[in-house]
């Protein structure tokens, strides 16, 4: 109780309170009353106190792949409440298309189960403000659309929940140079064409030469198109210098028949 309050001036009272049941928001709403009557009626809005809010966002290095690649999946984990989260627990589900090599977790434990291809990473605590990061370390085994959802759950409860999940997807796709291919006109296999070229890569250089060493084939940025018409049936010979988004540049070499 306070006796007299003059004008302009202000009194600060402090309650310390704990905590004892997950109930999600707090709302608390102080009514002040006086013997004379104030005669404006300022508002007192209800003062909420935060419930939990955890955050998850799942990442992939590329959203294009070369099958026998390794790349990474980078899931984060935030606490952007005023309330400390505790028994978190990420699940992440890895696609058949893909074979995990390694998880390192900023804190925690996480662990891989081969038989549910089921990576789990359990945080014991995380304070307000704080984030957690999982790298999920895989290798691209066979081509295809992979997607993939990290799904968080905690032991208390999450007042958002719509942030408690993250998706990714990215493409795999298989360079595939073939050794064959036939120019005789019939609509069937009359180029060579290398499939996954122009998706997993910027920029490309090809060779051909024949036994002897003779150029008979050159291209920057080759589409696929050289059907190899002026030339006989035989064995040639080909460097592929492939350079992808990062300027990292590999050569592939082979031979190719043409068969007329």
């Amino acid at each position: 109780m306070i006796d007299r309050l003059a004008p302009g001036e202000e009194v600060l009272f402090t309650i310390t309170a704990l905590v004892t049941a997950e109930s999600g928001s707090i709302i608390n709403t102080v009514r002040v009353e006086g013997d004379n009557v104030d005669p404006v009626e300022d508002s007192n809005d209800p003062v909420p106190v935060g419930g939990l809010d955890v955050a998850i966002l799942k990442e992939v290095s590329a959203q294009v792949i070369r099958v026998g690649e390794q790349f990474e999946f980078l899931i984060t984990v935030e606490n952007i409440s005023t309330v400390t989260a505790n028994g978190l627990t990420v699940t992440d589900f890895i696609s058949p298309l893909v074979t995990f090599r390694d998880a390192i977790n900023s804190t925690g434990t996480a662990s891989f189960n081969n038989a549910t291809r089921v990576v789990t990473w359990q945080i014991e605590t995380l304070a307000p403000g704080a984030t957690a990061t999982l790298r999920i370390i895989a290798e691209a085994t066979r081509a295809g659309t992979v997607s993939n959802t990290a799904r968080l759950r905690t032991e208390q409860r999450d007042i958002n929940e719509e942030n408690n999940t993250s998706r990714t997807e990215h493409i795999q796709i298989d360079l595939v140079i073939p050794n064959v291919f036939t120019p005789n006109g019939d609509g069937i296999n009359d180029t060579w064409e290398i499939r996954g070229l122009d998706e997993l890569f910027v920029s490309n250089k090809l060779i051909v030469v024949n036994r002897y060493g003779v150029e008979v084939f050159r291209a920057s940025d080759y589409q696929g198109d050289w059907n190899g018409s002026n030339l006989n049936s035989g064995t040639y010979y080909y460097q592929l210098e492939v350079t992808d988004e990062n300027g990292v540049s590999t050569k592939f070499t082979g031979f190719v028949t043409i068969i007329n």
